[in-house]
C-alpha cells in the first residue's frame, strides 16, 4: 500500500477516528441506557475500545512505514491515550456534574478537541511522521 501524504494521512485519520468514536459512543449509550452503568465507567469502557482499535488502524492504514518498532510506538500510544483517557474523564465529569450537560453532548464536545490533540500526538511522538511537513518554506 502506498504511503499517504500529508493530507490524505490527517484525512484518513479522521475517517478512522470517527468510526472508533462512533463506535466508543454507542458502547457508552448502550452500556448507561440501557444496562445502568454510571456514566463514567461506560465512557471508560468505550474509552478502551476506541483507543485500541485506533491505534491498530492507524499502524496499519494511516502511518505506514514508520520508524519506530512496535513496542515502542505501542508504549508512546498508550502514555498518549493514557493522557487523553484522564482528560476525557475529568473533563466529562466537570461538564455533566457541575455544568449539567447532557453526557452524550459532553463527550462529542469533548471527542472533537481531544481527537485533534491525540492526531498531533501520535503524528509528532508515536509514529514520528510531522503533524505539519517540515520542508516548507518560511515566507517572512
Amino acid at each position: 500500500m502506498k504511503k499517504p501524504g500529508f493530507v490524505g494521512r490527517f484525512f484518513m485519520y479522521d475517517g478512522v477516528s470517527a468510526i472508533t468514536f462512533a463506535v466508543d459512543l454507542l458502547i457508552v449509550w448502550i452500556l448507561t441506557q440501557f444496562f445502568g452503568v454510571y456514566y463514567l465507567l461506560s465512557v471508560a469502557f468505550g474509552l478502551v475500545f476506541a483507543v485500541f482499535a485506533n491505534y491498530i488502524l492507524c499502524r496499519e492504514y494511516i502511518f505506514i512505514g514508520a520508524s519506530r518498532k512496535f513496542g515502542r510506538e505501542y508504549f508512546t500510544s498508550l502514555i498518549i491515550a493514557i493522557s487523553a483517557f484522564g482528560a476525557i474523564l475529568g473533563l466529562t465529569f466537570l461538564l455533566v456534574d457541575y455544568l449539567q450537560w447532557n453526557y452524550l453532548a459532553a463527550r462529542i464536545s469533548i471527542g472533537i478537541l481531544i481527537g485533534l490533540l491525540n492526531y498531533i500526538a501520535e503524528s509528532e511522538f508515536t509514529f514520528k511522521t510531522p503533524f505539519l511537513p517540515r520542508n516548507h518554506k518560511k515566507t517572512c
